[in-house]
């Protein structure tokens, strides 16, 4: 074990099967482009280059810059810093990641802003089962306001050097269209509260309700938003910042939304 790898909350996959159900999940293509976050030893960079047009590999610790280097692959771009940060355009469809814990929630947020086919993500197992039964937490909400949740399967700790203290899972993401979010009336509404989260919930829940109605073709008043709301919602309630919402205050507010008419 290499202490040095928990600096950066990485445990690198060690078993070559799991490396094959992300390739087979992910359903590559010789055309596609394929964005991998965390590419380790380049063991599963390797697997993926053979399948695909051109993998953009990110791996934050450079002590593993050379090794990578070394293995020579002519379709592959090497980044060596965080994704996090990463701010220039990237062009993918497809996207391979085995993510540390710590980053799972920003992550999703970053990627729910860019444009790609699918995303196949090794988890810790808690967000996975959280997202796949849509449970009522922020994370949950959240990643279920953007994509479809395909839970694939469980992954034990042995799998990994170092072995992580809990089991992880693989899941898949796609995209929801708008469509499917409209025929979802309470993540269609929480997308958009989440994308005012620096306003108070009266604000942003008028202005999310008008959309809603908007994009069904409908007109909803600013008046006739507020008296919808001020049925449902107390004013204590509604005079909240979103940003500070606890996963209990995101509970409630999903049930109160979900009211809405």
């Amino acid at each position: 074990m290499d202490k040095n790898l928990i600096n950066y909350g990485q445990h690198y996959m060690i078993d070559e099967t799991i490396f094959d159900k992300l390739i087979e999940e992910s359903e590559l293509k010789p055309n596609d482009i394929v964005l991998e976050i965390g590419a380790g030893d380049g063991r599963l960079t390797k697997k993926l280059c053979s399948k695909c047009q051109k993998v953009i590999s990110f791996e934050i610790d450079r002590r593993n810059k050379v090794e990578l280097e070394k293995l020579n692959l002519k379709n592959v771009i090497f980044y060596f810093c965080n994704f996090l940060d990463f701010s220039f355009p990237l062009s993918f469809n497809k996207i391979i990641a085995s993510l540390p814990y710590q980053i799972t929630e920003p992550f999703i947020e970053k990627i729910s802003r860019l444009d790609f086919e699918s995303a196949t993500l090794i988890v810790g197992k808690k967000f996975a089962e959280g997202c796949d039964k849509k449970r009522l937490t922020k994370n949950a909400i959240y990643t279920n306001c953007y994509f479809n949740v395909s839970y694939i399967q469980d992954v034990s700790p042995d799998k990994f050097n170092p072995p992580p203290k809990v089991y992880s899972s693989i899941i898949k993401l796609v995209k929801k269209s708008k469509n499917e979010l409209l025929e979802e009336k309470s993540f269609f509404i929480f997308k958009q509260l989440f994308e005012q989260r620096d306003k108070k919930l009266k604000n942003a829940l008028k202005e999310s309700l008008i959309r809603y109605y908007q994009e069904k073709g409908e007109v909803l008043t600013q008046k006739e938003s507020k008296a919808k709301i001020s049925q449902i919602f107390t004013d204590e309630e509604l005079d909240l910042y979103i940003e500070n919402f606890t996963n209990q205050q995101y509970e409630n507010l999903w049930k109160k939304v979900d009211k809405l008419n």
